[in-house]
């Protein structure tokens, strides 16, 4: 950001940074600013992390004293309908280029509404295994978006026939085989 410009800085899944990343990420806390640039008054600095719990493999800088006392922490949740109503918005593939402006894949929100447990697939996450999550969902979405484009109407039987293995390969390695 220049000066004068309102802008927030993220730092996406900070924890998960090497040593010398997570010094950098420190030094631009501490000074607002690294080598020669120094960040606007008007810049928020906001860090993404996972929790160090569970099989996270993460530095736990969350416990460092020093950052602790310059970071506000927030745990955010998001509860099934939090997620169903992001994924019937225009905003679900906001960061997909050749997607944005479309929702979730229909046959995903069809899915998870039989089942919503299985937005976030815990077990398999802590069998390191791939493992549904929102995420992976979006991932999911914008691949039978895909498929979709190549291979025409995907609820038509015949073109169901063409694809399925396919599909069944490429979703599988986003949420798993099982799943």
């Amino acid at each position: 950001p220049k000066p004068g410009e309102k802008a927030i800085l993220l730092f996406d899944e900070i924890n998960q940074g090497q040593p010398h990343a997570i010094s950098m990420f420190f030094k631009m806390l501490e000074d607002r600013g690294m080598f020669n640039y120094e960040l606007p008054d008007d810049c928020v600095v906001i860090a993404l992390m996972n929790p160090s719990s569970g099989g996270y493999s993460v530095s736990k800088i969350e416990t460092n004293r020093a950052i602790t006392r310059r970071l506000k922490k927030f745990y955010v949740y998001n509860t099934f309908g939090d997620w169903v109503k992001h994924a019937e918005s225009d905003e679900f593939h906001h960061g997909d280029a050749f997607l944005k402006g479309r929702a979730c894949y229909p046959w995903v929100l069809r899915f998870l509404r039989t089942e919503p447990s299985l937005l976030y697939a815990a077990k398999d996450r802590d069998g390191d295994k791939a493992f549904a999550c929102p995420a992976t969902w979006q991932t999911v979405s914008a691949d039978l978006y895909a498929l979709e484009s190549e291979y025409g109407d995907l609820s038509d039987k015949d073109t169901a026939r063409k694809f399925y293995d396919e599909a069944e390969e490429i979703v599988g390695a986003s949420v798993n085989t099982v799943m």
